[in-house]
């Protein structure tokens, strides 16, 4: 299963690079990439917990798993090739039909994917990985899309912290960690800030970049440039560094640092970040403690995120579900155990609220019950 993880880590690579070019993308094909990332971050998270317990369903399913991972691997290196000769030449014809293609190929691939890993999701044995709550992604159909915006429940408390932090009466450039657990909401949290139309008028330059587990310096140098709409980014790692440098300096940022999971990474890039008294602000989330301890301006304290509690929890619930209106008695309890079960992570409360609606019969018990 290694070979199969290896290969679907490439794929998620693969789908960051291609969305931080997204001014090249067609908006039906990003929407459709949006959601393949939710998709192979998932299957890599679940396969992460699922292969050490349960060796032999991996065996059984491993080897179509594993192959069509390598095939969703080379369809999606060609797409990034074709979105590359958009960016270098401005040849869209040629280029488009073998963005379709590819694309489509990819995601028959991952569908199957996908399916195999509901499959062991579902079992028996998986049941038991009741403790470990996953953010299970849906198609991004009209009725999930309306279910996922519910997910700002119980984030305002977060959203006033870090808003005074990044409004703080300081001229020297302050860095904000937010730690918390996957499912939690930390990229919701970072997302709601930096899209804030204050905040936009309040920093004269706005980036965001994603660095994950596997990163290359150059690419994540690369893609600071595109987020900060400088054109000059065919260039080696020291032009490129020199060039994110002077696109900041003398001028007051914000800069999101999305899932950073070691020290070294933010140490790869720190010192790419000018601090002079501009009043500049990193914003950065992690979900493990030391990274977020490592990379916070000193003295300042980490921004820890928190699971939902029960009432916070119910009506994100009931919000999704029912929208304004209220939960009919018959459903309350079931309805109540069903959050209890979640743990309070609020990504899995909408991904269950997205199953109960694509049911088609969210009034029925058993539905809930099933769930």
């Amino acid at each position: 299963m290694a070979a199969a993880y290896s290969a679907l880590l490439a794929v998620a690579r693969s789908l960051r690079e291609i969305l931080d070019l997204e001014q090249y993308i067609d908006p039906l094909h990003k929407e459709k990439n949006v959601s393949l990332k939710e998709k192979v971050d998932f299957i890599v998270t679940f396969l992460e917990d699922f292969s050490d317990k349960y060796q032999e369903t991996l065996g059984r399913e491993g080897n179509g798993i594993r192959k069509a991972a390598y095939e969703a691997q080379d369809f999606m290196n060609s797409y990034q090739r074709s979105v590359s000769t958009i960016d270098d030449d401005g040849s869209t014809e040629e280029a488009n039909l073998n963005l379709d293609r590819d694309l489509t190929m990819a995601s028959e691939r991952i569908g199957f994917i996908w399916e195999e890993t509901m499959k062991m999701n579902n079992s028996d044995t998986a049941k038991d990985l009741r403790s470990v709550s996953y953010s299970f992604p849906v198609d991004r159909s009209s009725t999930v899309q309306a279910t996922a915006k519910k997910i700002v429940v119980g984030l305002d408390d977060d959203m006033i912290a870090i808003k005074e932090r990044l409004y703080e009466d300081s001229a020297n450039l302050q860095t904000i960690s937010v730690v918390g657990m996957g499912g939690i909401r930390k990229t919701t949290l970072a997302r709601k800030a930096y899209d804030d139309s204050i905040f936009s008028q309040y920093f004269d330059k706005c980036a965001w970049i994603t660095v994950s587990q596997e990163y290359r310096r150059r690419d994540v140098l690369s893609g600071l440039l595109k987020s900060l709409k400088n054109q000059q980014y065919n260039k080696n790692e020291a032009e490129l560094e020199k060039l994110v440098y002077q696109s900041l300096i003398g001028r007051r940022y914000l800069i999101v640092i999305d899932d950073i999971w070691s020290t070294k990474a933010w140490d790869d890039f720190k010192m790419t970040f000018p601090d002079d008294g501009s009043g500049s602000r990193i914003l950065l989330t992690t979900r493990l403690l030391d990274v977020a301890s490592h990379t916070r301006s000193s003295d300042a304290p980490v921004h820890q995120m928190n699971c939902l509690n029960n009432d916070q929890s119910w009506k994100l619930l009931q919000e999704s579900v029912f929208e304004q209106q209220s939960c009919p008695l018959k459903l309350v309890e079931v309805g109540k155990k069903i959050v209890e079960n979640c743990g309070g992570l609020p990504l899995t409360m909408v991904v269950v609220a997205g199953l109960l609606l694509s049911s088609g019969n969210v009034m029925r018990e058993e539905v809930w019950e099933n769930v």
